[in-house]
């Protein structure tokens, strides 16, 4: 017999007692969230009992609803029983296709370039599907030379995503130009069906799910399963953003200016990880070393905790021996992120009390309050910890089931897009640090940069984290045969995960230059009488390691993102483009050249890649080869090759043009010349071919085509890596910034003059006789912080004159040069020797403004 309260649950889901209709598992989940959201876990599984008998007694549920587990729908095979008529009828409608595209009529137009957009160019993920019917096709065109591209939007959060469509696609949108007309009632797969019904006998199908995963199934018959399996869900491989995908074709990079290093770290706030206190470190370190969940509880009760963090221990435990709210069993590292995540702010929040004492509702708005003032990249992980303490509380405090209230606000972390180097900004950074490397005159200066070059390559050439950067010794690398870096678990440190336990190979990856950087600073192992035990960076400059360390990288960071004129780019960006181009290089090494494709990377993978490529080459009469997934996830230290292509590789869509011309149709001449409006002849003009042609052979007239539809991108102010770098290097804030300490160094012959050129290249442009004796002696003896600058901004400037002011200037110069060194920069000079000495002086003072700051 029902409860009144239990009555009262099914009519407030919808179920009618006096109705017979039957109780689905659907209804059961729907069930289970209305009652958690009342009651505590207990209560949740009394009523649920009560519920479920009611139900089997009364014929309304059978008991295979009752476990949901088996009655949840499983990502099916891409072709099963109920979609297979939908898979045959795509198949043999596939054959049609190339033969009716030119030629169909209004209402089948959307429907075509649909079908073509994910036929030939992947555009699989439903939601840029959504995204590009919604711009009427032609939105979000972009241009740059020869290059198209679509800027579709995944969600409202997200950035816009880059796709570039394929050949026939472009063809379609050329030939149909004019013609196409929706509406917004319309959905995508409503057009597609309009297109299919025709020529299948299909009228309907169950899902645009279906239809996307019968789609897989055909392009599994061409392409490689993961380029399929990404391609339907780009959450699964998150390709560049516009300004990635514009640096990868042009080779340039915005012109970003960035503040200098010393103005950052004077403006610097401690993270949340270094305002963390003790205690908060010591419960992350008792949950990284304990076993079990009644060890973890028994070292925390020897400590001092407070009661918040006495509550994070509990939480803690109860999720090392019970699952979580979706069934699944957490892993030491995801219980180690709730308390990471939760300590700090629960010692700020909750210091005077057990937030377990605290009723549900002032729980919540302390929740609030942390979630509001967290960072919006915090927020999404903050969140899922948050959830989680409630989902403890829930089981084990009789409460119910809270939900966090900032899902409106709170970023989808894979709305974010990720960065990396190219290889022309790598040669940029790289070729930053070797100049700085010969510039400097002290050992131990020459050190830290060898450290910073060391750093830079092993981040871009092996994929190293920072922290396995910094715990290398001597004797991980191993040169002899085929060289390699080990990493290993060992006192005082501890890989990321235990697939971090890894080799990396070096041969063949590292340039010849590379190499000698890697043997110069292991020879010094013997040279600084270390042991091969010792940390190659430890003990190499005065002061805390962690300190210089941290110095090294921050330095590293402010070189990145000057080259790369990208805010979010990081040292981290390294580790992506090793797994972007090493799997690329994989991939493409095995790839006909057949097909031409625009190979924007150039072969920047050492010199010798051929010899790594030859460790994973088949022995002599075997077929199997390695994969290159698989190969490059274990040489990141990934447990997962999902981690590996999820996040890391950008690079995927850069080996579609490959297949995708390989399985291109072919056309006849009449039918190209339909499709661009023009005579055959032109056609058989444009390419040269015996029998029919192939749209890729077309694709640059196209293009011009669209180009009156598309916004023209134009990146006049861009510039190459290394022309950035030789006007503004990441920490000057001008081309000549610090321009008159360098020449005093000179002077002091503490630098060559080919090294002061080097630091400032634009002094090669001034004229001769700007290399006047006595003007180089005066800003030499600028002493004070406000004269350098005051020099330092009067040699910009005249560099920024045309070259007939500029020789008026020098004019002016011998002829008040007696006043300027008798002055300098301090101050103003009021009398003169003549009326045209001072005419002369006033007119520099002000040309050249040396005194607008002071005054």
């Amino acid at each position: 017999m029902l409860s009144d309260e239990t009555r009262t649950v099914l009519e407030a889901v919808g179920i009618r007692i006096d109705d017979s209709s039957p109780i689905t598992f659907e209804h059961y989940s729907v069930i289970i969230d209305h009652l958690r959201k009342k009651y505590s876990a207990s209560e949740v599984e009394s009523r649920l009992e009560d519920i479920s008998l009611y139900a089997i007694e009364s014929g309304r549920s059978s008991h295979a609803d009752l476990y949901r587990s088996s009655s949840m729908p499983r990502p099916a095979a891409p072709v099963y029983p109920d979609n297979s008529a939908l898979y045959q009828a795509l198949w043999r409608f596939d054959r049609i296709f190339p033969k009716i595209m030119f030629d169909l009529d209004d209402d089948q137009i959307p429907g075509a370039l649909i079908y073509s957009a994910m036929r030939y160019g992947l555009l699989l993920d439903r939601d840029l599907i959504r995204a590009w019917r919604k711009g009427d096709f032609y939105d979000g065109l972009r241009q740059y030379r020869n290059h198209i591209w679509f800027e579709l939007e995944k969600n409202s959060n997200a950035q816009p995503m880059v796709w570039q469509p394929d050949d026939m696609t472009v063809l379609l949108l050329v030939r149909y130009r004019g013609r196409i007309k929706t509406t917004k009632s319309t959905s995508w797969h409503q057009y597609l069906r309009q297109l299919l019904s025709p020529h299948t006998g299909l009228e309907s199908w169950s899902s645009d799910v279906d239809l996307i995963r019968v789609f897989q199934a055909v392009l599994k018959n061409y392409l490689p399963a993961h380029l399929v399996e990404v391609s339907a869900n780009r959450n699964r491989n998150r390709s560049l953003t516009s300004n990635g995908h514009l640096r990868l074709i042009s080779r340039r990079v915005p012109p970003v200016k960035f503040t200098p290093a010393e103005a950052e770290e004077s403006t610097y706030v401690a993270s949340r990880k270094q305002r963390r206190s003790n205690y908060c470190n010591l419960l992350s370190a008792l949950v990284r070393t304990s076993s079990l969940a009644e060890e973890l509880v028994l070292r925390a009760s020897t400590q001092n905790f407070s009661l918040a963090l006495q509550s994070l221990v509990r939480c803690a435990a109860f999720y090392r021996q019970n699952n979580t709210q979706f069934g699944g069993r957490l892993k030491k590292s995801g219980v180690l992120r709730i308390v990471n995540d939760l300590a700090p702010r629960f010692e700020h929040e909750f210091y005077e009390c057990d937030p377990e004492s605290l009723l549900p509702e002032i729980l919540r708005e302390r929740f609030l309050k942390i979630l509001e003032h967290a960072h919006n990249k915090s927020k999404s992980n903050l969140k899922k910890s948050i959830d989680r303490y409630y989902w403890y509380l829930h089981n084990e405090n009789n409460f119910p089931l809270l939900e966090s209230e900032l899902n409106a606000n709170i970023p989808n972390q894979s709305s974010t897009y990720p960065v990396m180097v190219m290889p022309w900004e790598y040669e940029a950074i790289k070729g930053t640090l070797y100049r700085e490397f010969l510039m400097a005159t002290k050992v131990v200066e020459r050190q830290r940069i060898q450290r910073m070059l060391l750093a830079v390559i092993l981040g871009y050439r092996s994929g190293l984290r920072r922290g396995e950067i910094l715990a290398l010794r001597y004797k991980d690398f191993q040169r002899e045969g085929l060289a390699t870096i080990v990493v290993s678990k060992r006192k005082g440190f501890e890989p990321k995960t235990r697939s971090g336990n890894r080799q990396i190979v070096i041969s063949g990856r590292y340039s010849d230059s590379e190499m000698r950087v890697v043997d110069r600073i292991l020879k010094n192992q013997d040279a600084d009488q270390f042991n091969s035990d010792h940390r190659i960076f430890s003990g190499y400059a005065q002061g805390a390691d962690k300190t210089n360390n941290k110095k090294i990288f921050s330095e590293i960071s402010h070189i990145i993102h000057s080259v790369m004129g990208d805010y979010s780019a990081s040292f981290h960006s390294l580790r992506h483009s090793f797994a972007s181009i090493n799997l690329y290089r994989m991939v493409r090494s095995r790839l006909s050249d057949d097909f031409p494709m625009d190979d924007f990377l150039g072969y920047d993978t050492g010199e010798n890649y051929d010899a790594y490529l030859g460790r994973l080459a088949p022995l002599p009469g075997a077929t199997r080869r390695v994969n290159p997934v698989y190969q490059i996830s274990a040489e990141m230290g990934h447990a997962s090759p999902e981690t590996t292509l999820g996040t890391y590789v950008h690079s995927l869509d850069w080996l579609l043009p490959y297949y995708q011309r390989r399985m291109m149709p072919s056309l006849s001449t009449a039918q190209l010349a339909s499709a661009l409006g023009v005579s055959r002849q032109a056609i058989q003009k444009i390419t040269r071919a015996h029998g029919e042609r192939t749209p890729s052979d077309y694709r640059v007239s196209a293009v011009r085509r669209l180009t009156d539809l598309a916004q023209i991108v134009s990146l006049d102010d861009w510039m190459s890596p290394r022309e950035k770098l030789a006007i503004s290097r990441s920490d000057r804030e001008f081309e000549f910034d610090g321009c008159s300490a360098a020449i005093r160094r000179y002077k002091r012959r503490e630098i060559t003059s080919q090294q002061l050129f080097s630091l400032y290249p634009g002094l090669l442009k001034f004229p001769a006789a700007a290399r006047d004796a006595l003007l180089i002696d005066l800003l030499h003896r600028l002493y004070k912080r406000d004269e350098k600058r005051r020099g330092d901004r009067m040699i910009q400037r005249f560099y920024e004159l045309i070259p007939s002011e500029q020789s008026y200037c020098l004019y002016r110069w011998n002829i008040s040069r007696d006043a300027w060194i008798e002055s300098g920069f301090k101050r103003r000079v009021m009398d003169f020797r003549s009326r045209r000495a001072e005419q002369a002086y006033n007119y520099l003072a002000d040309k050249l403004k040396v005194f607008s700051d002071a005054d």
